[in-house]
C-alpha cells in the first residue's frame, strides 16, 4: 500500500501540475511523426494535424480539441481509447505515455498554438514581424539609441569614444572595405568642423568602392561564381555582368523593392530594361551541374535529378534571402523549424519550374536591343524557309533510297546458282587427313597435260601465305559426270610442304615443281581450277576461268625441264588461290558429252 502511494504522488503531479508543453517543439512533433500519415496531406476524415493553423478547422465529426478540457475532447478520447478500432493511430503501437500526457496537458493548459496572421504565418517570427519606426528622441543617431537601449538593460557601459585616426579607419573600411589613404587620413585630422564625420561618410557613399564592397555580400548570399561547379567545373564567361548590375544598383542607390522585384522576375516585370534582364543572374548564379543538364537527357533518372537539384537551388536561393528562412528541408517531409510544409515548398518549386539557364544576349542601349530582335527575326525567317527547301530534297533523297533498297531486296530473294568461276569453300578440319572431293565441269573435252596449284594469301588474322593448301591431293578426270569412265591425272601421295604463294606445277606425268609466279605453261584452250585456301587442315575453295597467254621460256619449264634451283623469286603472288590445268590428250567423250575433272585433297 504504500508503494502504490508513492506512485499515485509521483504520476500525478506530471499529469495535472505541470506547465502546458510548448505546441511548436513538443506536441507538433508527436504529430508529424505518428499522425501526419493520415492526417497531414492526405487529410482524412477532414483533419489535418501537422499544421497549426488547420488543427482547429476540425474534421468531419465536428472540433477535435476543446481548449481546458481533455476528457471531452475527441483527439484526447481517440488516444486513449481501449477498443481497437477507435484507438489512434489506427495502426502500428499506440502513443506512448508520456506522448499522451504531453498532449492531455497542452489541451488542459489551453491547447495555444502560435499565433498567425491574416495569411496564416507567424506574427512571433522574427522574419516575419512589420517593420515598424522606433520612436527615438531627438538629435540622436538611431543606431546610437538603440544600441545604448540594449546597453542599459544588460547594464553594460559604453566604451571610450574612438580617435579620430581609429574612426576613419573603422567607417573606412565598413563602407569600402580598403583602409584610408595617408593623405585622407591627414585631412581628417586637419578637419575641426562639426560635420567632418558627416562628410566623410558622404564621401565614401559616393565612392565606386561602396558598391563593390556591399555587392560582395549580395553575391555571397545568392552563392555567385564565375564556374558551375560539380565535377566539370566550366568558366561561365558571361557571369560578370550580373555582378556589375549589383555594383550599380548599389552605388545609385536602388529602391530596395525595385531591386528584389528584379532579381526574381526583371524579364518579366521591366522587359525593355537592359539592367533588369542582368538581374536575373541571381537566379542562376548558383552551381549548374554541366553534365547532368547538358550532356544527361532529362528522360534519364541523372538528368531529373540535375533538374531537381537545380529548381531546389533557386527556391532556396530566393526564400532564404528575401524571407530569412531555409526551405530544403521541406523537400522530403514538413520543416521541423521553419514554418514551411511539404506542400508549400512543392507549390513555390512550381514557380521557378518553367526557368531554365542558358546563354542569353542582352544589350545596355534599347536601341540595340531591339535592332538585335528584329535581325533574330530576319534570322528565323531564312532559316525556317532553308528548312523547307531541305525537307523536299530529304524527301526525294529518301524516295530514292526507298527504291533502292526495294531492289535490293529483290535482288537478295531472287535464286541463284553460282558459276564455277566462283569457287568451292570447304570447311576448316581439325584433322589434316580428312577427304574432300571437288568436281569441276569444264564444259567439253579439254586437252590437259599440267596441273597448277596456286595457293593463296589469306588476310584473316593474319595468317599469311599458304592457307589451306592441301598436304595430298589426287586429280581424276572423265567425260562423264558419274565418272565411271575416268583417268588418273595426277596423284600425290606423301605430304607435301607448304609452299607459300609460289604455285605448284604438276604434270600429268611427272613429279611436281615449283613455278614462279610470272612464269605458266603455253595456253591450249585450257581452264583453271582455282584452290583458296583456309588452313593446312582442310578448307579453301576452287573455280574455273580462262588462264592468261603463257611463254614459251615458261613451257620448256613445264616439259619435263629440271626443278628451279636458287633463289625464288622476290615477288607476292596476287592474294588468290589458283589451281590450273592445262595440257593433257582430249579425254574420250561420254555419251552425255560433259567432261569433267574430279579431284581430292
Amino acid at each position: 500500500m504504500p508503494l502504490c502511494a508513492l506512485l499515485v504522488l509521483t504520476i500525478a503531479p506530471a499529469v495535472v501540475g505541470a506547465v502546458a508543453p510548448d505546441f511548436t517543439r513538443e506536441i507538433l512533433p508527436v504529430f508529424q511523426k505518428r499522425c501526419a500519415e493520415c492526417h497531414g496531406a492526405k487529410a482524412r476524415g477532414g483533419l489535418r494535424l501537422d499544421q497549426p493553423k488547420k488543427l482547429f478547422g476540425g474534421s468531419e465529426s465536428g472540433p477535435v480539441v476543446i481548449a481546458g478540457k481533455p476528457e471531452e475532447s475527441l483527439l484526447f478520447r481517440k488516444i486513449t481509447s481501449q477498443v481497437a478500432s477507435e484507438r489512434m493511430p489506427p495502426q502500428g503501437d499506440p502513443l506512448s505515455p508520456g506522448e499522451i500526457a504531453l498532449i492531455k496537458n497542452w489541451i488542459a493548459g489551453g491547447a495555444k498554438i502560435p499565433q498567425t496572421g491574416a495569411e496564416g504565418t507567424e506574427e512571433t517570427w522574427w522574419a516575419f514581424k512589420p517593420l515598424a519606426q522606433p520612436a527615438l528622441p531627438p538629435k540622436q543617431q538611431p543606431i546610437d539609441h538603440l544600441i545604448r537601449q540594449k546597453l542599459v538593460a544588460k547594464e553594460w557601459d559604453l566604451s571610450a569614444p574612438a580617435g579620430k585616426t581609429a574612426l576613419l579607419r573603422r567607417v573606412t573600411y565598413d563602407i569600402t572595405g580598403l583602409p584610408p589613404t595617408v593623405d585622407e587620413i591627414n585631412r581628417f585630422l586637419a578637419d575641426t568642423s562639426l560635420d567632418a564625420y558627416e562628410r566623410v561618410v558622404d564621401r565614401l557613399l559616393a565612392s565606386p568602392a561602396y558598391g563593390e564592397r556591399w555587392a560582395r555580400l549580395w553575391l555571397d548570399l545568392v552563392h555567385f561564381a564565375d564556374t558551375h561547379g560539380y565535377d566539370k567545373d566550366k568558366l561561365r564567361p558571361n557571369a560578370w555582368p550580373y555582378r556589375d548590375h549589383l555594383i550599380r544598383a548599389l552605388n545609385s542607390d536602388m529602391p530596395f523593392d525595385r531591386f528584389a522585384r528584379e532579381q526574381i522576375a526583371g524579364d518579366v516585370l521591366y522587359p525593355d530594361d537592359p539592367g533588369a534582364i542582368e538581374a536575373l543572374g541571381m537566379l542562376s548564379a548558383g552551381p549548374w551541374d554541366f553534365i547532368g543538364h547538358a550532356e544527361v537527357p532529362e528522360s534519364k533518372i541523372d538528368g531529373k535529378v540535375a533538374r531537381h537539384l537545380d529548381r531546389d537551388d533557386m527556391v532556396g536561393t530566393v526564400v532564404t534571402t528575401f524571407l530569412g528562412l531555409t526551405v530544403q528541408c521541406a523537400q522530403c517531409h514538413n520543416h521541423k523549424f521553419d514554418p514551411i510544409s511539404q506542400e508549400e515548398y512543392y507549390s513555390l518549386q512550381a514557380v521557378f519550374a518553367a526557368i531554365d539557364r542558358a546563354d542569353r544576349s542582352y544589350f545596355q542601349d534599347p536601341a540595340i536591343a531591339k535592332k538585335d530582335a528584329d535581325l533574330h527575326r530576319q534570322i528565323e525567317a531564312v532559316q525556317a524557309s532553308l528548312k523547307a527547301i531541305v525537307t523536299r530534297r530529304d524527301k526525294a533523297v529518301e524516295e530514292e533510297i526507298k527504291t533502292a533498297r526495294n531492289q535490293l531486296q529483290t535482288l537478295q530473294k531472287a535464286g541463284r546458282s553460282p558459276a564455277p568461276e566462283y569457287g568451292w569453300h570447304s570447311p576448316i578440319e581439325n584433322k589434316a587427313d580428312t577427304t574432300h572431293w571437288i568436281q569441276v565441269d569444264l564444259g567439253k573435252s579439254q586437252p590437259i597435260a599440267t596441273i597448277v596449284l596456286e595457293p593463296c594469301w589469306d588476310d584473316f588474322g593474319n595468317i599469311g601465305a599458304g592457307f589451306g593448301f592441301p598436304t595430298r591431293w589426287k586429280v581424276e578426270g572423265s567425260d562423264s559426270p558419274d565418272f565411271k569412265n575416268s583417268r588418273l591425272l595426277f596423284e600425290q601421295k606423301t605430304d607435301f610442304p607448304n609452299p607459300g604463294i609460289i604455285p605448284v606445277v604438276q604434270p600429268t606425268s611427272a613429279q611436281a615443281q615449283l613455278c614462279p609466279p610470272d612464269r605458266h605453261p603455253p595456253d591450249r584452250a585450257p581452264k583453271r581450277l582455282h584452290r583458296r585456301g583456309g588452313g593446312n587442315a582442310g578448307g579453301g575453295c576452287q573455280r574455273q576461268q580462262p588462264s592468261p597467254p603463257e611463254t614459251g621460256h615458261c613451257q620448256r619449264q613445264h616439259r619435263g625441264a629440271a626443278p628451279l634451283a636458287g633463289k625464288q623469286p622476290d615477288r607476292r603472288h596476287p592474294p588468290r588461290g589458283k589451281a590450273r590445268h592445262t595440257g593433257i590428250p582430249s579425254l574420250p567423250e561420254s555419251p552425255s558429252g560433259e567432261p569433267g575433272t574430279q579431284s581430292s585433297a
